[in-house]
């Protein structure tokens, strides 16, 4: 125990010297006679005795000392879950050095292990040799449940187990990959108690080879019983390797397993499947592989609940219009069809999104935005973005012949408008073009006209085009390749650099290289090569010039025109025939500046996709995406159907993702795109099934492309809506539910959550008994009156697909609504490596706990001494004697007075003359 004392004034103690002084100076100028008796020698003292303590007083006088700290208190959390099993040796080497190093300083130390739960595996001793033994004996013995970290509810019950908190400390030894909850949200609470946290990082990761399957997806559409699709699912592998899946739906095996090569990385496969029966399938992927890491993550689970959409409403806006779209629906398609004319005033338009949602697809036939009221666009919209329901928009006239659907004044700017995917706008398709200048000898005092025809067609270009530019003479010369509009500093630089050369005129080997790069811009409509020349070339080149533009024109549509400057009308007839006879394209031609730029300018002067677009002898239309399911039991010819459509009406889409029929130049026909939660489709065309439509309803092609649309554009879940509002938040293990129900005096929400077999049975209304609890799925939060029924937490461990029922109930058990889902699970984000952060995410983590804590976040072995810095070992305590002190002083003080007044006798000077007295009496 350290002490000392201390003054606050300490030069105030020089007052002894002359207190003393003086008491000495009145006590030597008495007589020597008289000043050598006990009474003055005792006076003396304690008037000396008396000063000295009063200046004590002045001068502040405290006792400072120290004891040892008893209360202190370390808690190692210790994550042992499944993603540290690598680094095992490394954690330990960090709680024995932990340990060790703080074995002298009288801290009472414990050990927690956590995982998803926790162990209290060492509690607090001062007998820290002990410890580390205990806590390596406990990884096997009473180890926590390792398939999941939760560091959240570690710390919270790390917390709760100090005696002293104000003076406790948590070490985190952990990885920091949390699988449940969120330690940020509970860190605050914990180090406003007094608790100091220290985190300890491991790295740590899976680096042995492991495959594991990560997803399993369906089609984006809806399916039918014995439609056939794509099954896909996803492998990822860190190493290449050989495994051997197997399929399972609701527990059979869908097919003999399947050998497959896996590569590094993550790769999607692919299963031809068509489901048996409506309701509920349970969708099992398993992989085997002869040497595995992780076994957890070889299997997934998901489902798909196949049901029966079949509700159309047709909504028409001339009577009769939807007769023969009628039939084809409910004779070749089997749909339960409901049509509504607008015009009709006996029959009331749905006010609400219910009475829409009571049809799983709506069809809109030659409806204008015009012709609805705004109400009912907003539920229209509701309905699809928010519901899921499925739109089909069909094209059609109005009496004057002119676009009525697809009215680009009436659609502008407009909310139905923005649920297509397709806009009713002015625009010209997107064009590349390829500009060749000819720098031969023939055409010297002629290239300045050249540039300045180039710089023309760049001004009637629009930013969704593409331009590129070429020379020509002995041999050609690419100047820029295909280049966005955009850049147009750029494509003006590249211009102004063309120089003259002295050779000869080829145009074959030119116009062959700038066809290939057109040919390989796919994102335009239309691909066109402008030749700038005096077209003075020899006849080999000219039939090599033949052929090369009618093979790019007949296979790739690229068009061909050339602006002749100063030439013959020999030479002119001869290119005219190429141009404009075999290659689609015009011949321009000039003998001044001026009407060169002009021509080269006209040349590119697309003209507008018109709002109604007639064809005499038809058209077919063109298959643009082939491979979409859409075109299933279809026949195409050259990726055309067979059937033929009278028009279109010009539209522009979206994006050409979502364009799945298309006509020349790759104008829109059909376009279809997912809004929300839904899908939408428009067809720029009527079904009226004459007209425009006659052949294509007749032709079993364009029938069944028909019912492909319908069939796609159905949803892939029921869209009523549903009684009550349910919300559910699926972490790893733990699931919160929250229940938005208005109940009335006696009403409550009785839940329950189900496997498909049975198996697992959990009431959400009680929490289970010990005895009674099942380890794979329980609540930790009832559904009861506590929360009004609004709340529930319950945990999902086993792997499968689970339903999830709910009943709003009245005083005598009586139901009254009902809600049903369905959630699947398979395996535990501890095993998920896609799921496992990153170590600078993980430090990241680690160093906000230990900030927040008040603590600091160690890295290295080096680093451990500072856990036990913060550490008070002794308590340091300060007396302040001044008033016992003052209180002695007053005492010898009055001592003092007494001394002086009378005279005593010591006590063994009275027993001496007492016994002297007893001894003459007996005398």
């Amino acid at each position: 125990m350290n002490f000392n004392i201390q003054f606050s004034h300490p030069w105030l103690l020089f007052l002894i010297i002359p207190l003393i002084a003086v008491a000495l100076i009145l006590f030597f100028r008495v007589n020597k006679k008289f000043r050598r008796n006990r009474n003055r020698i005792i006076s003396l003292v304690l008037h000396c005795v008396v000063s000295v303590l009063c200046v004590f007083v002045l001068s502040g006088i405290q006792f400072n000392y120290s004891i040892p700290n008893e209360t202190n208190e370390l808690l190692l959390l210790v994550d042992v879950s499944d993603s540290e099993e690598q680094v095992q040796e490394n954690r330990d080497e960090y709680v024995d050095t932990i340990l060790r190093t703080g074995m002298y300083d009288g801290i009472s130390m414990g050990v927690v292990t956590f995982g998803f739960d926790q162990n209290y595996v060492v509690p607090f001793t001062d007998d820290i040799a002990s410890i580390y033994p205990a806590y390596a004996e406990s990884i096997d013995d009473v180890s926590p449940d390792k398939s999941g970290t939760d560091i959240a509810a570690a710390l919270t019950y790390a917390a709760d187990l100090f005696q002293n908190p104000a003076s406790g400390k948590i070490v985190l030894v952990t990885d920091a990959k949390e699988t449940d909850e969120d330690a940020m949200q509970v860190i605050r609470s914990i180090s406003s108690r007094g608790i100091g946290v220290d985190t300890v990082y491991i790295s740590s990761g899976y680096s042995a080879q492991d495959v594991q399957v990560t997803s399993v997806e369906y089609p984006d559409y809806h399916l039918n019983v014995e439609d056939e699709f794509n099954l896909s699912y996803t492998l990822q592998s860190n190493t290449p390797c050989e495994v051997i899946v197997n399929i399972y739906d609701n527990g059979s095996s869908i097919g003999e397993s399947q050998r497959i090569n896996v590569a590094e990385g993550e790769q999607t496969f692919s299963w031809k499947y068509a489901f048996q029966s409506e309701g509920l399938h349970e969708i099992r992927v398993a992989v085997e592989t002869a040497s595995d890491l992780i076994e957890e993550n070889n299997s997934y689970s998901s489902y798909y609940y196949l049901e029966k959409f079949d509700k159309v409403l047709i909504i028409e806006q001339e009577a009769g219009a939807s007769a023969k779209l009628e039939t084809i629906l409910e004779d070749d398609g089997d749909y339960d069809v409901t049509v509504l004319n607008l015009n009709d005033a006996d029959i009331d338009i749905p006010t609400d999104v219910a009475e829409l949602c009571e049809y799983d697809q709506i069809i809109m036939n030659n409806i204008a935005n015009s012709d609805m009221p705004v109400e009912f666009v907003d539920l229209l919209y509701s309905y699809v973005y928010d519901y899921g329901g499925g739109l089909f928009t069909v094209g059609g006239t109005d009496e004057t012949g002119e676009a009525h659907a697809y009215n680009r004044n009436d659609m502008y700017g407009t909310t139905y408008q923005s649920m297509l995917p397709v806009q009713a706008i002015n625009y010209t398709p997107p064009v590349a073009v390829m500009i060749i200048i000819d720098t031969s000898g023939s055409m010297s005092g002629q290239l300045e006209w050249a540039r300045a025809g180039a710089s023309a067609c760049l001004d009637a270009l629009t930013e969704r085009d593409y331009v590129g530019l070429m020379t020509l003479s002995d041999q050609y010369d690419l100047i820029l390749p295909l280049t966005s509009r955009t850049q147009d500093m750029v494509i003006r630089d590249a211009i102004g650099s063309i120089s003259e050369s002295n050779g000869g005129t080829i145009f074959s080997d030119s116009v062959r290289r700038a066809a290939l790069a057109l040919r390989a811009q796919t994102n335009v409509a239309k691909r066109h090569i402008i030749i700038v020349s005096d077209g003075a070339i020899s006849q080999d080149d000219y039939d090599a010039f033949v052929s090369n533009v009618n093979e790019f024109y007949t296979t790739d549509q690229i068009t061909l025109s050339i602006v002749g400057v100063n030439m013959s009308d020999d030479i002119a007839e001869d290119m005219r025939y190429v141009c404009e006879d075999l290659g689609g394209g015009r011949l321009h031609v000039v003998n001044d500046s001026e009407t060169l730029v002009r021509e080269m300018r006209e040349d590119l002067n697309a003209p507008e996709i018109k709002d109604v677009n007639i064809y005499e002898d038809g058209f077919h239309p063109i298959a643009f995406n082939a491979q979409s399911n859409l075109f299933d039991g279809i026949e195409l010819e050259n990726d055309k159907m067979i059937a033929t459509l009278g028009g279109f009406y010009g539209v522009k889409v979206r994006d050409e993702d979502y364009m799945i029929l298309a006509g020349d130049y790759n104008v829109p026909l059909y376009a279809q795109w997912k809004f929300g939660a839904g899908s939408v489709g428009s067809f720029m065309c009527d079904l009226s099934g004459s007209g425009w439509s006659a052949n294509f309803m007749t032709d079993a092609g364009g029938k069944q492309f028909i019912l492909n649309v319908i069939n796609s554009l159905m949803p892939v879940e029921d869209i009523e809506p549903d009684p009550f509002n349910v919300k559910l938040e699926t972490g790893n293990y733990i699931n919160e539910l929250s229940v938005f129900a208005d109940l009335e005096s006696g009403q409550y929400v009785r839940g329950q959550l189900v496997s498909p077999d049975g198996s697992i049975e959990v009431s959400l209304n009680s929490l289970a008994a010990e005895d009674e609890l099942n380890p794979d799925a329980y609540v930790t939060f009832a559904l009861d009156s506590s929360s009004n029924y609004s709340r529930c937490t319950f945990v999902l461990k086993r792997a499968g697909v689970y339903s999830l029922m709910l009943d709003v109930c009245d005083a005598n058990g009586n139901v009254i609504a009902s809600y049903q889902q369905y959630l699947e699970f398979s395996y535990s984000d501890e095993y998920d490596k896609l799921m496992q952060t990153t170590s600078v995410e993980d430090m990241e983590l680690l160093s906000n706990l230990a900030s927040i804590g008040n603590g600091s976040m160690i890295i290295s072995l080096d680093d451990v001494g500072t856990i036990f810095e913060t550490f008070e070992t002794s308590i340091h305590k300060t007396y302040d004697p001044r008033i016992p002190i003052l209180v002695i002083a007053i005492i010898l003080f009055l001592l003092d007075v007494a001394v002086r007044k009378f005279k005593f006798k010591w006590i063994h000077e009275i027993v001496r003359e007492k016994r002297a007295q007893n001894k003459g009496s007996g005398n």
